[in-house]
């Protein structure tokens, strides 16, 4: 049988049947097969608690066939000290992730959510439950470390687990901000400084044009004999003087 399936029958057994003594196996199951959260969970609350393994270390499991529902017989099934603070590591690894407290309240009733994902299972919390956790996490690893001394186990100091400290995240509003959305004194409005001197330089280029304009209106005379030849360009000239001068007279009969 698979480790979820196991620890599905194990919830069955625990909340509805009330059955302790044989839930207890499908959850030793569960947890030797894959480590399943909810069987580690209720391994380390309902049959191993911290305050039964206090002496662990200094007490050896004399007898060979423990009866069943003693502490000995838990002791012996899970790997005496050796199982019992690898135990104690993944309950600490839980708290730490914030899932042994959605883990524990977790019943039959809602089974379905054991084959979510673990992420999936992470209630919402706050600071106290965070700093709860991690007290809790804190026990667990340090009894686990006493029980076996070569455990790979984080160290939680206890500054961490008492004191958190919240920053709110600061932004620099001037320096993301565009040049338009700043407020300025109006006499320092540094957009429409820029404004008007665009202004001024297409004034100045428009003026400069005509200007150019007229002077090679005025001049267009100078460059007629290199054009069309000195001959022609008299020509031009005379055509033009007689034009000018029946002009001149019709104005001055008619006057």
């Amino acid at each position: 049988m698979d480790p979820t399936s196991l620890a599905l029958i194990a919830l069955d057994l625990a909340d509805i049947r009330k059955d302790k003594e044989e839930a207890f196996e499908y959850f030793l199951r569960a947890w030797h097969q894959a480590h399943v959260p909810s069987a580690t969970m209720r391994l380390v609350t309902l049959y191993l608690p911290l305050n039964s393994t206090a002496d662990l270390e200094n007490t050896e499991l004399t007898e060979e066939d423990p009866a069943r529902g003693t502490m000995e017989y838990y002791l012996r099934c899970i790997g005496g000290s050796r199982g019992v603070a690898q135990l104690y590591l993944e309950a600490g690894l839980l708290h730490l992730e914030g899932a042994a407290t959605t883990l524990l309240s977790a019943s039959y009733s809602s089974l379905s959510s054991i084959r979510l994902p673990l992420q999936s299972q992470i209630g919402e919390g706050g600071t106290e439950a965070w700093k709860r956790d991690r007290e809790a996490a804190s026990k667990y690893f340090e009894r686990a470390r006493a029980l076996q001394p070569d455990l790979d186990v984080p160290s939680l100091s206890a500054e961490d687990a008492t004191h958190v400290e919240l920053e709110i995240p600061s932004l620099d509003l001037a320096a993301t901000s565009t040049p338009e959305s700043v407020q300025t004194d109006p006499e320092y409005d540094v957009p429409t400084i820029r404004r008007r001197q665009k202004k001024r330089a297409e004034m100045e280029l428009v003026n400069a044009s005509k200007t150019d304009m007229e002077e090679m209106e005025d001049t267009w005379l100078v460059y007629i004999p290199g054009l069309v030849g000195a001959g022609t360009a008299l020509l031009v000239l005379g055509v033009v003087g007689v034009l000018s001068l029946s002009n001149w007279s019709r104005r001055s009969q008619s006057s």
